[in-house]
C-alpha cells in the first residue's frame, strides 16, 4: 500500500521516563541505546511506523532536564529543535520506582507504629528503614555527592513531579515534628526523633530522584 500522508512525532520526556523503550516497542526493532543510565540518548534518534496509509516518523530525544554543562545545554537544544519542526509531541512522565513505592510504604508504616506509640503511650524503638541504619542514613543525608551523585539542593519549580510531591510529604513531616515538640517537650524525645528521621529519609528519595535526572 502506497503511503499517502506522513507524521513527524516528537517523544520527549524528562530522563529515564521509557522513550527509547518506547520508540523501539513502535518501531518494531531495537534503533534506539535503552540503559537505566540517565542521558543515554544525547542525539535525535528517528524511527519509522508505518499503519495502514500514514507514515509515523517518531523522534526519540534526548530527556529534558536542567542543564550544567556545555553536553547538557546541547541536549536540551536538540529538544526543543526537535518540538519546533513536527506535527505532535508525545509526552512521557515517570511514575514511582518499584523501590521509592517500597520506601513510602515503609514510612506510612513507621507512621502509623508512632501514632500507636502515641496513643498507647509506648517506646518507640527504633528500627531500620529501607534497609538503613540510623548511622547509614545519616551518613547518605550528609553527603548526597557520594552517594547519589548530585549536591545538597532545594528544590525548584522545574524539577520534576516525583521530587516536587516528596518535597511536599517532607514538608508536612517537619511540621508534625515541631507541633511534637511543641506539645510533647522532652518527655517524647523518642518521636521526636523518629520523625526527624523520617524527614531525613524523603530528603534521600529526593536525592536519589535528582541524581537520576542529573546529566
Amino acid at each position: 500500500m502506497n503511503k499517502t500522508k506522513t507524521a513527524m512525532i516528537t517523544v520527549c520526556g524528562r530522563p529515564n521516563v521509557g522513550k527509547s523503550s518506547l520508540t523501539n516497542a513502535l518501531v518494531g526493532e531495537k534503533i534506539a541505546i535503552v540503559s537505566d543510565k540517565p542521558q543515554t540518548t544525547r542525539n535525535r534518534i528517528y524511527g519509522v511506523v508505518n499503519r495502514g496509509d500514514t507514515q509515523f516518523v517518531l523522534l526519540d530525544t534526548p530527556g529534558l532536564h536542567k542543564p550544567r554543562s556545555r553536553l547538557g545545554d546541547y541536549m536540551v537544544k536538540v529538544v526543543r529543535e526537535s518540538l519546533a519542526s513536527v506535527e505532535a509531541a508525545l509526552l512521557l512522565e515517570a511514575r514511582a520506582l518499584p523501590e521509592q513505592a517500597k520506601a513510602l510504604e515503609e514510612i506510612l508504616g513507621c507512621v502509623r507504629k508512632l501514632l500507636r506509640c502515641e496513643v498507647l503511650e509506648e517506646p518507640f524503638v527504633p528500627e531500620t528503614l529501607c534497609g538503613l541504619t540510623e548511622r547509614e542514613q545519616r551518613a547518605r543525608s550528609q553527603n548526597p555527592q557520594k552517594y547519589y551523585g548530585c549536591p545538597h539542593f532545594m528544590p525548584e519549580p522545574h524539577d520534576s513531579p516525583a521530587i516536587l510531591r516528596l518535597n511536599r510529604l517532607r514538608t508536612q513531616i517537619r511540621e508534625t515534628e515541631l507541633a511534637a515538640a511543641a506539645a510533647f517537650g522532652r518527655d517524647r524525645e523518642d518521636i521526636l526523633r523518629a520523625l526527624n528521621r523520617l524527614s531525613s529519609l524523603v530528603y534521600i528519595l529526593m536525592l536519589q530522584c535528582k541524581g537520576e535526572t542529573s546529566p
